[in-house]
Formats: structure tokens, sequence, C-alpha cells
């Protein structure tokens, strides 16, 4: 095992493993947030709030 650690560099090779794993990570996570089953913040039943009654932005002056 020691003979592979003289081939690569040891920081270089953790460097890309962590980074690789860390796009991965992302990779999955938006697969999943975009996907209608497996989204864990909006849910699979997400209703979006409809406003019905409007409010004035200032009040009204004398």
């Amino acid at each position: 095992m020691h003979k592979i650690w003289q081939i690569f560099d040891p920081r270089t090779a953790l460097i890309g493993l962590f980074a690789f794993l860390f796009l991965l990570a992302l990779s999955i996570h938006y697969m999943l947030l975009y996907s209608d089953g497996f989204d864990w913040l909006q849910g699979p039943d997400y209703q979006p709030v409809e406003v019905t009654a409007g409010m004035s932005v200032l009040p009204s002056g004398k």
C-alpha cells in the first residue's frame, strides 16, 4: 500500500477525492430537490398559497 503513495502525492489525491465527493453530493442533492417525490423542502403535496385579499402599500391620506 505504501508504494501507491510513492506514485501519487497524498495531498493532491486527497484534495481531488474531497472535491469529487463534494461535487457528487451536490449533484445528488440537486437531483433529489428537482424530483417531485423526494423534494423535502416543499413535499410531494405542495400547493402554493394564493393571496385573496390585497393590501394597500400606503394608507390613504387626509
